[in-house]
């Protein structure tokens, strides 16, 4: 099976330790001359020989400028006179322009380097200061680990001061033309974190086994056109914390759920709580995961990530545009009912895009239309754990008290929704990869509807989580009366909900 057959299923951010150190360096950096410097050079390595008044006379100087551009010359040790006092090229200058570069000065510069380590393998990482859209998402522990001492920090970064002129000059030549000195001093300025982004690819196993092929792939987002590689040893880390990460457990099985959303695709795959992703992964590639209809589509994987995002923006701007021929104009609610799995939404990059995307469209449809995440929690210890990440991308929160499981709903009533189910493709992971539909069917919406409705409770397990001061009933939609709701919850079993432990030991 090669990489072209695989098929991404989640992606997440981590949050990696770091020590950051502030070095005072000495650096010398060749810089090229002024052009008329240059010239002058060029021409006396023709000529060999001339006269100051030639240069004068050539360049259409006049006395003061041609003083100092010999002083200048001069004092950059590229020319000299001789007993006649004609301009000479010197040594240095012949040397130069016999490795075939153009003539450049050599100077020695004296700056301040911010220098960040990873804690675990210390090797430069990209500083990138402070961001407090990465608060809340999940933390690499080094309880076991010491920053370095400052000594050891300082032979690491001239070791690797080439990969730090990578990360912070901004030209190939500034980064070919610049050499670390020596370090002067330095400074430990304390523990930060930056982020890494894990990719997981998934692709069918051999002899029809249901346990599918995983290949994770880490790397750290510096910007859109580059993500850096990380070293064996940091990836092993990476792995043993993901390795730590619990399954969720109780709550809809797998079998249950299809039945619960009319899945019928899914269905086929779904044994207990378990999903036999490689049978899925399968009947994709021959195309047999279809609805039957244009109106519902397949997702695999997170909402958010960059081809479900393609389908989904396409399948809603559709259903928007038709909404709008009727004349329909009311502002609309987008909720997204998280499920109770480990890692879900922690992700930076594409969380953050996809959030964003859903708020111009909808607000671009009606200006007071809003997006509500809805998550588990009993106290405002539970909102400010959420808060903490998801409010910095999702405009408003509700809490409900009611369990959540596998199950996540992405809706805007009567226009268009998602439905999916977490399974866990390796027996030996917590990562779960959602699996379901999009939809804008109508009896569908309907379906997802109740069941969101179901799944919010009535409101006395509900509490507006953010912004603090907007009233629970703004955030709902005025037709919902959810208390009359109580009677016609869907049961299922309880969720053995296990607290997510981000830090590994």
């Amino acid at each position: 099976m090669n990489n072209a057959e695989m098929r991404i299923g989640n992606k997440i951010t981590v949050l990696v330790p770091a020590n950051k150190y502030e070095f005072n360096c000495a650096w010398t950096e060749e810089k090229l001359l002024p052009a008329l410097e240059l010239f002058t050079c060029k021409l006396l390595l023709v000529l060999d020989k001339i006269d100051p008044s030639e240069v004068s006379g050539y360049f259409g100087l006049n006395t003061r400028e041609t003083e100092q551009l010999i002083n200048n010359l001069m004092s950059n040790k590229l020319v000299s006179l001789d007993s006649e006092g004609l301009l000479i090229p010197t040594s240095m200058l012949r040397q130069q322009s016999s490795k075939g570069d153009d003539v450049t000065l050599t100077n020695y510069v004296e700056r301040n380097e911010t220098i960040i380590f990873d804690s675990l393998t210390h090797s430069i990482r990209k500083d990138k200061g402070f961001n407090y859209r990465l608060i809340g998402l999940p933390e690499l522990s080094v309880e076991t680990s010491k920053p370095l001492r400052l000594e050891d920090a300082i032979s690491n970064f001239s070791a690797q001061y080439k990969t730090h002129l990578n990360l912070s000059r901004r030209t190939e030549r500034e980064r070919n033309r610049t050499k670390l000195y020596k370090v002067i001093s330095g400074i430990n300025r304390g523990t930060i974190q930056f982020p890494v982004d894990i990719e997981f690819h998934y692709a069918p196993s051999d002899l029809s086994q249901h346990e599918v092929k995983r290949i994770s792939r880490a790397s750290e987002y510096v910007n859109n056109n580059l993500q850096l590689p990380l070293s064996v040893h940091l990836e092993a880390h990476i792995t043993d914390y993901l390795g730590s990460i619990p399954r969720s457990e109780g709550g809809v099985d797998a079998e249950e759920y299809c039945r619960i959303v009319k899945d019928e695709v899914l269905k086929q795959f779904a044994d207990g709580y378990d999903v036999d992703y490689s049978g899925w992964l399968n009947a994709r590639d021959a195309r047999k995961t279809g609805y039957k209809s244009q109106m519902t589509r397949s997702v695999f994987g997170p909402i958010y990530l960059d081809k479900n995002q393609f389908t989904i923006m396409k399948m809603l701007n559709e259903a928007l545009h038709d909404r709008g021929e009727l004349g329909l104009s009311s502002p609309l609610k987008a909720y997204w009912l998280s499920s109770d799995v480990g890692l879900w939404g922690a992700n930076n990059h594409s969380l953050s895009s996809f959030c964003e995307k859903i708020k111009k469209t909808l607000q671009a449809d009606n200006e007071l239309s809003n997006v509500v995440v809805v998550h588990h929690g009993k106290n405002i210890w539970d909102a400010s754990s959420f808060r903490d990440f998801h409010s910095n991308y999702i405009l408003s929160g509700i809490m409900t008290s009611n369990n959540l499981d596998r199950i996540e709903i992405f809706l805007v009533p009567g226009v268009f929704g998602v439905v999916q189910y977490h399974g866990y493709p390796n027996s030996n992971s917590g990562v779960s990869v959602p699996i379901g539909y999009a939809t804008v069917d109508i009896n569908r919406l309907e379906l997802l509807e109740k069941l969101l409705k179901s799944r919010l409770g009535n409101t006395s397990k509900l509490k507006t989580s953010w912004p603090k001061k907007v009233p629970l009933q703004e955030l709902l939609v005025p037709e919902w009366d959810l208390d009359k709701m109580t009677d016609s919850r869907i049961s299922y079993k309880p969720s053995k909900r296990s607290l997510l432990k981000l830090s590994k030991g």
